[in-house]
C-alpha cells in the first residue's frame, strides 16, 4: 500500500525545502524526498533575497556568509547574466539544517530516498522510490 499525501517535494534544494514548509503551514499533509537529507553536501550556495520574500520567509543570519549587492548566473555554455538585486552566499550545511528542522517542526515528513518512477492518472501522482510508492494529490520537482 503506497504512502499517501496531498503535497510531495522531490528535492531537499532551497526552493524545495521552501515549498515543502509553506504548503504544511498551508495545512497540506506533505513529504519531502531527498537522496541524502541530512548528509548529502549540496551544492547551490547563493540565492536571491527575492526567493526567501517570495514565499514569506526571512533571511536568517545563521546561515549567512556574505551578502551580495548582485548576481552574475553563468550558463555552463559560458553565458553571463548580471542580476543588480541583493543576494546571499551561505552556509549551505547550516540553511539545511534550519530549513529541514523547521519543516520537520511544521509536520512535514522527511523521507530519505530517490524518485526512480512517476506514473500520472487524472492529475495525481503515484511515485516510485524503489523501496516505496508515494502517491500524492501534487508533487513538485525541486532536485534541480
Amino acid at each position: 500500500m503506497p504512502m499517501k499525501c496531498d503535497v510531495l517535494v522531490v528535492g531537499a534544494s532551497a526552493a524545495g525545502m521552501m515549498a515543502a514548509v509553506c504548503a504544511a503551514r498551508c495545512g497540506s499533509d506533505v513529504i519531502l524526498l531527498d537522496r541524502d537529507p541530512w548528509g548529502f553536501e549540496h551544492l547551490a550556495s547563493t540565492f536571491f533575497d527575492g526567493m526567501a520574500s517570495q514565499t514569506g520567509f526571512q533571511v536568517d543570519d545563521c546561515y549567512i556568509k556574505r551578502s551580495l549587492r548582485g548576481m552574475r548566473i553563468i550558463s555552463p555554455s559560458g553565458y553571463c547574466a548580471t542580476i543588480p538585486v541583493e543576494g546571499y552566499f551561505i552556509d549551505r550545511r547550516r540553511f539545511d539544517d534550519h530549513y529541514l528542522d523547521i519543516a520537520e517542526k511544521e509536520g512535514v515528513t522527511i523521507l530519505e530516498g530517490q524518485a526512480s518512477g512517476i506514473l500520472i492518472r487524472s492529475g495525481n501522482a503515484l511515485v516510485s522510490t524503489g523501496q516505496e510508492d508515494i502517491y500524492a494529490e501534487v508533487t513538485i520537482d525541486a532536485s534541480g
